[in-house]
């Protein structure tokens, strides 16, 4: 009597369409468990769209949520996401910022008066730099000769011919532009051992030699100040070459109205000059005195107009070739 063995259990046959479901969710799930063992921070995230835990094959979750691009595309990063703080982020950084904010405000403060200081002195520098250069031309051999020998210049009454007043003349004037002391200027005499120069006027000499120094030399340390701070802040070209030109024009606006004032009186203008300089009675000669029979009224109005003559020329052609060259820089800078 044969007994008949117990029929086993038949397993579920897997097609091989299944398969071919199943092929990219157990390579989804071997390539999750690789990061996770490996540690990155997107393991847990291999695929998109995945579900968690085991996805059958023949199941309609299976086959709705495994594709076959879905274990090849990691899941993006969500920018909503609150980002946790990195390496490189600052707990105080509002309170740096501030403070550096801070610093840049009080720099760009220092900048912004040195640089308002440098245009101030460039303006200074256009009427200074042509008065420092038409006195000194003026204050030469060659105007006092041109003067003398000029047509109309007035003659001496009291006898000084034109070599006379050459010689004696270009005494005076080298003792206002050297530093020689005072008895430099009275030790000069005449033949018979009288000096030419009286007390009075080696002493208004000498008031003259440091007015004129002192003012030289005041306008030369103004354009030496202005050309190095120029220098610093070559970048602001633009500004600079505008007070040049400003300072040009305001030269010639300041100079026009002072040839007004000696055209209509120049004795008024002449003495209310010296009246800044000089103290009363100290600069007031007689006819005869030598500082009067080589400067005359006539010089001193000739040397006042060629002052004026070189500091306006000088001021319109530094304005205008300052204007051109900023519009010159403002087109290219269009173009």
């Amino acid at each position: 009597m044969s007994r008949s063995r117990p029929a086993r259990p038949k397993r579920p046959l897997t097609s091989g369409a299944q398969w071919a479901h199943l092929g990219p969710a157990v390579s989804a799930q071997s390539s999750s468990e690789q990061l996770a063992s490996s540690g990155r921070p997107d393991a847990s995230r291999a695929a998109d769209g995945s579900t968690s835990g085991p996805v059958e094959p023949w199941s309609d979750a299976g086959r709705q949520n495994v594709s076959p691009h879905s274990a090849e595309q990691p899941r993006r990063h969500d920018r909503s996401e609150p980002e946790s703080p990195g390496r490189g982020s600052t707990a105080h950084a509002p309170e740096a910022r501030s403070g550096g904010s801070r610093r840049a405000e009080e720099q760009g403060g220092r900048l912004g008066a040195l640089g308002a200081l440098t245009r101030v002195l460039v303006a200074l520098a256009v009427p200074l730099s042509l008065l420092v250069v038409s006195i000194r031309l003026v204050a030469t051999p060659l105007f006092l000769w041109i003067e003398y020998h000029r047509p109309g210049f007035p003659e001496d009454p009291y006898g000084f011919q034109a070599e006379d007043r050459m010689i004696l003349g270009s005494q005076g004037m080298d003792y206002v532009l050297n530093w020689a002391p005072g008895p430099f200027l009275g030790e000069v005499r005449t033949s018979s051992g009288r000096p030419w120069f009286t007390p009075e006027e080696v002493s208004h000499m000498t008031d003259v030699k440091w007015v004129l120094q002192i003012g030289l030399w005041a306008g030369v340390v103004v354009v030496l100040a202005a050309l190095v701070l120029g220098l610093l802040r070559r970048r602001d070209r633009d500004g600079l070459l505008t007070s040049v030109a400003v300072g040009g024009w305001l030269t010639v606006i300041a100079s026009a109205a002072l040839a007004v004032g000696a055209a209509l009186g120049w004795q008024q203008f002449f003495a209310g000059f010296h009246s800044l300089f000089f103290s009363d009675g100290t600069w007031t000669f007689s006819n005869a005195d030598t500082l009067i029979r080589l400067y005359p009224t006539q010089f001193w109005m000739d040397a006042a107009g060629t002052i004026a003559v070189i500091t306006v020329c000088g001021s319109v052609l530094a304005a205008v070739l300052a204007q051109r060259a900023r519009s010159g820089r403002l087109g290219r800078r269009r173009d």
